[in-house]
């Protein structure tokens, strides 16, 4: 019996950039060997000698006839950084000098371990619960094995929270060396392309800019106006999605409205 693979990487930083975006890639086994061949092929296209990662002057046009299937899950940072939270109220409302050990002040360390923290409870949480419903929804009657790269916080925490969702008796793999992974490399390539697309919608939709047919490729799968019950086949999925994002959303489905014409 052949496997079934997703393979996911993340692009953005979850406190830093405007979009945080997993992408998770959805091949089977021949499919994914077809993928090594035409990676090894788009290095030399593009004459990058060891891992290949996104990059805006790439070719990947090699990928057009690839099967796959992609699912985005997206966090606007802004919206976690904005967020209150008592936790972070209570360490930025402690006198000064309780925060210094040894001569040194720990408060942002501390800051920064108590947001890490939050983000992979609640965030990423939602980014790998929605995705598992997702997967169990399009493919009922597959297993997957879920190879991921080496993500922004502890391995373990990572895995512990996949589990903790996982009721489908998924397998997990993290890749620690994404050079050492080519289906981690395609996760990046087209992690790395959405967050393009989603930055420039406005340009698509005028028309000053254009989509070539990968980008048209990964549009494809964009799929919104699921409903509340079944929000989670949204695509991309929005994480912690509010009404002010009804707008962006808006932008997403006549993109590829204007991608289907």
């Amino acid at each position: 019996m052949s496997q079934n693979f997703v393979f996911s990487d993340e692009t953005g930083h979850w406190n830093e950039e405007e979009y945080y975006i997993r992408s998770w890639i959805v091949l089977t086994e021949e499919d994914y060997f077809i993928l090594k061949d035409k990676m090894e092929l788009c290095k030399k296209i593009n004459n990058v000698r060891g891992e290949i990662k996104f990059g805006d002057g790439h070719d990947y046009s090699l990928f057009e006839d690839l099967n796959f299937e992609a699912y985005f899950t997206l966090t606007f940072c802004n919206d976690f950084k904005t967020r209150n939270f008592n936790l972070i109220n209570q360490i930025n409302g402690q006198d000064e000098s309780s925060l210094n050990i040894n001569g040194r002040n720990i408060k942002e360390k501390i800051l920064n371990t108590l947001k890490n923290s939050l983000f992979l409870n609640i965030y990423e949480f939602f980014h790998i619960k929605n995705t598992l419903l997702f997967i169990k929804s399009k493919f009922p009657d597959k297993k997957f094995i879920f190879l991921i790269d080496s993500p922004q916080c502890q391995n373990n925490d990572w895995k512990d929270i996949f589990q903790e969702v996982n009721d489908n008796n998924f397998k997990l793999k993290i890749i620690n060396r994404s050079e050492d992974e080519i289906g981690i490399q395609f996760a990046d390539i087209i992690a790395g392309n959405i967050k393009k697309i989603l930055r420039n919608l406005d340009s698509y939709l005028s028309g000053s800019k254009t989509l070539n047919n990968f980008d048209k490729k990964i549009v494809f799968n964009f799929c919104q106006n699921n409903g509340s019950s079944s929000a989670f086949l949204n695509n991309p999925q929005i994480v912690m999605w509010k009404t002010e994002h009804q707008s962006f959303v808006d932008k997403i489905t006549r993109l590829k409205e204007s991608c289907n014409e």
